[in-house]
């Protein structure tokens, strides 16, 4: 309870009097924008469910969308990367590949309670379900990561829409966690043989961690012990954050929004220059695709310098 106090108090998720002041819409509306879009879409995703206490923790938010584990351990003799290995994998972690100590308690009908969401990129039920209290949880271990550690299951890196889903949960993760170190480790839980190639959006990570970004692949056949974890918020949650988002018509200006691009700026050490008010640069990103293209584009007043003949 003092560490869900300490969030709501270092970050005011419910601050009614910002509601309908700083947002473009009603109070009313405002109030919904806040648990769509904001810092009020944090409070239901609190790790609330002690799953295992005692010299292991495991500790999540309901359906297994955010985590936490001290003291864990996963067994990747099942990832088994090969030129056939498919990227999305759900059969990574089978029975006796991740588990703890967990001596004082483990509630294993509370983990079965939540796995009604699987999904690569919806919950962590995948690799949690399985999960196992054993005494000998840390031992004979092939890696050990001292440093907290974040393991990051991810969306497309060729698609600045798709990717930046993956950067803005997890930024609103660090807010849940209560942790902002750059000297952590990053895991990129990709199982393609390949690995997770981030050419183009790459240098974000560093707004994370200060260290070079782990491939699971490395990490095959290994049992890896954490001595503390982080499993983030995931893009493409049911009701998710930035994908899938219900959001109220109207409203606007999120701070947790606003929060996160002055963190990338901040993180990266990009400058903010102050707009020149006489000049105006429009890009638009034109897409060929049914579901992607602008109907009207052509009916845009500068679009005869894009489309002359």
């Amino acid at each position: 309870m003092c560490c869900i106090f300490a969030v709501l108090l270092l970050f005011p998720i419910f601050n009614v009097n910002s509601i309908g002041t700083n947002y473009s819409c009603s109070l009313e509306s405002g109030e919904i924008f806040n648990d769509q879009a904001d810092f009020g879409y944090l409070a239901p995703r609190l790790p609330i469910h002690k799953i295992c206490q005692g010299n292991s923790e495991l500790v999540c938010s309901d359906e297994l969308t955010f985590c936490t584990g001290k003291n864990i351990f996963f067994d990747f003799s099942n990832l088994k990367i090969s030129q056939k290995s498919a990227r999305y994998r759900d059969d990574v972690i089978g029975p006796g590949n991740v588990g703890g100590f967990c001596n004082e308690s483990f509630d294993k009908n509370l983990l079965d309670g939540n796995l009604n969401y699987p999904g690569y990129l919806t919950s962590w039920s995948d690799e949690l379900k399985h999960f196992v209290s054993v005494e000998n949880a840390m031992e004979n271990c092939d890696v050990i990561f001292e440093k907290p550690t974040i393991l990051m299951k991810l969306d497309a890196a060729n698609n600045m829409y798709h990717h930046f889903c993956d950067f803005i949960n997890l930024y609103a993760s660090l807010h849940i966690n209560q942790s902002f170190s750059q000297d952590g480790n990053v895991i990129w839980w990709d199982t393609h043989p390949e690995g997770y190639l981030d050419q183009m959006f790459g240098i974000t990570w560093k707004a994370f961690s200060n260290n070079t970004p782990i491939e699971l692949k490395s990490l095959d056949q290994k049992k890896v012990c954490f001595k503390n974890v982080m499993l983030p918020l995931l893009a493409r949650q049911r009701d998710g954050l930035f994908y899938n988002s219900p959001i109220v018509p109207e409203c606007s200006k999120s701070e947790l929004f606003s929060n996160f691009s002055d963190f990338i700026l901040d993180r990266l050490l990009i400058p903010k220059h102050q707009a020149e008010l006489e000049k105006v640069r429009i890009v638009i990103l034109s897409r060929s695709t049914s579901y992607r293209r602008i109907l009207n584009i052509r009916e845009v007043s500068f679009s005869k310098i894009l489309f002359k003949k």
